[in-house]
């Protein structure tokens, strides 16, 4: 449990911003930046996670559902070996919206399998796609196209263990940031206690009262 919510929130903040700084960046994708970021999301979601069990964030927040797309399985078993050869696993032409459940995302990410961030790469040419591109392009082709080019983290896609078989999702970078964000800044100032027989300890409900908005664009 967390006693003091305050640092925990205040380094959500933190990691926050270095990821908007690192959206904005146009400086090479090194090992060291890709290792920096996927400490600062999965550090993120524990810190979440922590705050949500510890009863440190309103119930408004905690029942925010986030929008993220979803893309089926191809039909190919996904494992260790060939979990990188993500546009074969995967069936990016069909594309689903849909809004997750936060601690379902929390799930997805604490526990992931395949952790893949997005970015936008731009040619000498001014050519603009991804590095899971609708170009045909090969593996060789994109990986000198990446060399050359300029790039832009846009989203992440992930999976767990247990639903790498079924979808793969993804989720926009500015969303992400903004929920890091909106927790991070979120207050709690009421505090309602009422005892459950079934489970032998009090379910809780908690708000801020002041009905302060939040934004909330999921």
């Amino acid at each position: 449990m967390i006693a003091e919510s305050h640092s925990w929130k205040n380094e959500l903040i933190i990691i926050s911003n270095r990821i908007e700084k690192q959206v904005h960046t146009k400086k090479d994708w090194s090992g060291k930046k890709y290792t920096r970021f996927e400490k600062d999301v999965m550090f993120g979601f524990y810190i979440i996670r922590k705050l949500i069990e510890s009863k440190k964030l309103t119930n408004r927040i905690i029942s925010t559902n986030i929008k993220c797309d979803k893309y089926p399985n191809s039909g190919m078993d996904v494992t260790f070996m060939n979990n990188h050869r993500i546009p074969e696993l995967y069936d990016f032409k069909t594309k689903s919206n849909q809004k997750f459940e936060l601690k379902f995302l929390l799930n997805q990410f604490i526990h992931s399998y395949i952790f893949h961030p997005i970015l936008a790469l731009t040619d000498y040419n001014g050519l603009t796609f991804t590095d899971i591109s609708e170009h045909n392009v090969t593996d060789e082709e994109l990986q000198v196209t990446y060399e050359k080019s300029r790039r832009e983290l846009v989203s992440i896609l992930f999976n767990s263990y247990d639903k790498r078989n079924d979808f793969i999702y993804e989720i926009n970078v500015n969303t992400l940031i903004q929920l890091f964000k909106n927790i991070g800044n979120c207050e709690v100032n009421s505090t309602i206690f009422t005892y459950n027989e079934k489970k032998k300890d009090y379910d809780i409900e908690q708000s801020y009262v002041d009905n302060s908005n939040l934004d909330l664009p999921f």
